[in-house]
């Protein structure tokens, strides 16, 4: 049998409860919404704990996290007259 830990939740000041489950026991629906809240509560905790990356680094005085612009393909070049692919 598979117990998990769970009951996590996102937000100021929370509280991480912990609470022990058996997954086994739990029907289909009732892991489809754990499954929803545990990746809801996992998206929350992600710009929280980006925020906290880039207040220590400031404090540490070196430079946070670079701002990567999406790539993509470059211009199109047509070749010059009279060239051959």
């Amino acid at each position: 049998m598979r117990d998990a830990l769970i009951g996590f939740s996102a937000g100021e000041g929370t509280d991480f409860s912990r609470t022990c489950v058996s997954l086994s026991g739990l029907s289909r629906g009732d892991l489809e919404a754990l499954t929803e809240r545990l990746l809801a509560d996992n998206a929350a905790l992600k710009p929280a704990v980006a925020d906290r990356r880039a207040e220590v680094a400031a404090l540490k005085g070196v430079p946070g996290r670079p701002a990567i612009r999406p790539g993509g393909m470059g211009p199109k070049t047509e070749p010059q007259a009279g060239e051959q692919r």
